[in-house]
């Protein structure tokens, strides 16, 4: 009785210890289910058979298919070139979305530095007006830069030409002075501007403006050499002897962050250099570079949306006797020495400069080399092949200029008349263009094609300089 009693105890106490320890197993399953570590650790073990799975399905498809594959490992290279291809129609097709999408820009500032291939782009945006029948700045009275070197004035403007508009396009000798151009032009200007390599802009200077007159160097073989081993007392002998400066010579010392409106007793205060050079980076679209002029015009024409046949030239303003002294390293070592701030404006705008032309893409080379093909085709046809000469504005030295080729074909000929046409004929030009009550304006309105005056030009100055017209046109500031 008893042993019976001892044996259904015995497996009472079996069957409780087999639930005990199936409610243990239970209750670990789901707290498995809860845990965040728990849950990691089954992904990652199902990444392991996932890994598993591939590493076994790869080893299926070599088992299956040696031969396939070494005929798709043959086959890389001209995946390759297919991959490339895809990129460049690719690359073909935003730049055409480009042209589709993008609106020709028509109000430019051109800041004119001397001596660095700038009466070529004046001739440039001159024409590009001209074409297209836009407004000019021009200076005032009979003058054919505004007032240079003083900064920029409105006072020197031509505003009875502009018949109370506001222009499109100012592109002869101003000194930067924003804030004022921007009252005079359109809205939504753009701003450019050219440099050239310091030694060879400041050598071409020197010649071009004779400052070896002004620094009684006339004797010397070698002016250039002389005056830059030990510039500043020469300097105070000229200040005597003239009792100031003349004109000319205020390019003396970095001509081209002068003509960019830069004050000349901060040029030797290189924090000050640095500041304006990030000022004028913010300020300008695009800073063209002489040496990689072609490479220039190119960015210039995706910039504005303009034409190639916007963009074509021929070299202006060219010295037609260079001198042949050799400038040795010393001589070379002084003027960049004394044109410090000149060089420091160069080096960042020529990194600039081809920062644009990588990010421009891989079709810039074609683009260059077709232009430069059809340049050369129009100069064969536009231009006279013998050269000319004439003298060079304020200076005594020769120039060359150029002639229309009289062979050219007549439905050229109205073109090419303006490409060679240099910048002091075409302010002429324009002034006959422009006269309120000329011949061209005449014809205009009584063809119905003359646009009624804006007055916005009368009203900015009236607001900002308190200016006030006679007439509803104003004239010629005197």
């Amino acid at each position: 009785m008893i042993s019976m009693i001892w044996r259904k105890r015995g497996k009472l106490c079996i069957i409780a210890g087999l639930l005990f320890i199936l409610s243990i197993i239970s209750n670990k399953v789901l707290y498995k289910k809860v845990s965040p570590q728990n849950e990691s650790k089954r992904y990652k073990l199902n990444d392991k058979r996932s890994m598993g799975s591939d590493l076994a399905s790869d080893r299926r498809n070599v088992e299956r298919g040696d031969k396939r594959r070494n005929e798709e490992l043959n086959l890389v290279g001209m995946e390759g070139q297919k991959m490339e291809l895809r990129e460049q129609d690719v690359q073909e097709k935003k730049e055409a979305l480009h042209k589709q999408s993008c609106k020709r820009h028509d109000v430019v500032v051109f800041i004119k530095t001397h001596k660095t291939g700038s009466s070529t782009i004046t001739n440039i945006l001159n024409r590009f007006a001209d074409m297209n029948d836009l407004k000019v700045v021009l200076p005032m009275g009979y003058f054919y830069r505004f007032r240079w070197p003083v900064p920029f004035h409105w006072s020197a403007v031509d505003l009875w030409r502009l018949d109370g508009d506001t222009p499109n396009i100012l592109s002869n000798h101003a000194r930067y002075n924003r804030p004022t151009i921007q009252l005079i032009m359109k809205k939504g200007a753009k701003y450019i501007t050219i440099l050239r390599n310091p030694l060879d802009q400041y050598e071409s200077t020197f010649h071009y403006m004779e400052f070896r007159k002004f620094l009684q160097l006339n004797n010397s073989k070698n002016p250039l050499a002389d005056f830059v081993e030990n510039p500043v007392p020469k300097l105070y002998e000229m200040r005597e002897k003239y009792r100031g400066i003349p004109e000319s010579m205020n390019l003396v010392k970095n001509p081209m962050f002068f003509d960019l409106g830069m004050y000349p007793p901060a040029y030797d205060n290189m924090t000050r250099v640095r500041g304006e050079i990030m000022k004028l980076d913010r300020d300008f679209e695009l800073v063209l570079i002489m040496e990689y002029f072609d490479e220039s015009l190119i960015l210039l024409k995706k910039a504005f949306c303009w034409t190639v046949q916007d963009i074509l030239y021929v070299k202006f303003n060219q010295r037609q006797h260079k001198p042949k002294v050799q400038i040795s390293e010393k001589v070379k070592r002084n003027i960049l020495n004394w044109n410090k701030a000149d060089v420091m404006l160069y080096d960042h705008f020529n990194k600039t400069l081809w920062r644009k032309i990588e990010d421009y893409g891989p079709s810039f080379w074609k683009d260059l080399n077709a232009f430069r093909r059809l340049n050369s085709k129009m100069q064969s046809s536009c231009v006279k092949k013998r050269q000319f000469s004439e003298k060079a504005f304020m200076s005594n030295g020769q120039i060359l200029s150029f002639r229309l080729n009289p062979n050219v074909p007549s439905y050229d000929r109205y073109f090419c008349m303006k490409i060679v046409r240099n910048e002091i004929e075409y302010i002429d030009y324009f002034r006959k263009k422009f006269k309120p009550y000329g011949s061209y304006q005449t014809l205009l309105e009584k063809a119905g094609k003359k646009k009624r005056s804006t007055r916005e030009l009368i009203e900015r100055l009236h607001i900002a300089a308190n200016i006030k017209f006679a007439d509803s046109v104003p004239r010629a500031v005197t």
